[in-house]
């Protein structure tokens, strides 16, 4: 294994570390605001569960570069292609866009959906509205996403 493929490797881990990360401190926190709501109107299980899913995104977007990373560039196992020092940080680095917003928009995802928990727990009917709020912190996420999933297919790699 080259010291570029450690440093891709460390990309990957880092990817998916900082977003899912991010993603259990959103949905943790809008499971406690959902267990709140949940504890005086059982019947509200399925919109916090709604609410609660969404900061989870971010953690399946660092995942999914992570594994773009490791097995389709570096082909981790028998074959491993062998990363340049070079083509190693370039990995790295691509992949942080994606570790780093989706840590911190799951973290901030998860506060406006706890807000939306406490809007629907005294409007009833203010769920697609909770959504919407709280899916445009997502957007962010979406972004950095793009920029590394891009970055990390892009990559020239030499076998």
């Amino acid at each position: 294994m080259t010291m570029g493929n450690v440093l891709g490797m460390v990309g990957a881990a880092l990817a998916v570390f900082l977003a899912c990360a991010g993603s259990a401190i959103g949905v943790s926190r809008t499971g406690q605001a959902g267990a709140g709501l949940l504890s005086k109107n059982p019947n509200k299980f399925v919109d916090v569960m709604i609410l609660q899913a969404l900061p989870a995104t971010q953690g399946l977007y660092g995942f999914v570069v992570a594994f773009l990373a490791v097995f389709v560039k570096i082909k981790f196992g028998a074959n491993m292609n062998h990363l340049t020092y070079e083509e190693g940080l370039s990995m790295l680095i691509l992949c942080l866009p994606v570790g780093i917003a989706g840590f911190a928009s799951a973290v901030l995802q998860g506060s406006v959906a706890v807000s939306g928990i406490n809007m629907i727990g005294k409007q009833e009917k203010q769920l697609v509205k909770a959504i919407v709020l709280t899916a445009m912190v997502e957007l962010f996420a979406i972004f950095a996403f793009i920029v590394s999933i891009l970055g990390v297919l892009q990559l020239g790699v030499t076998a």
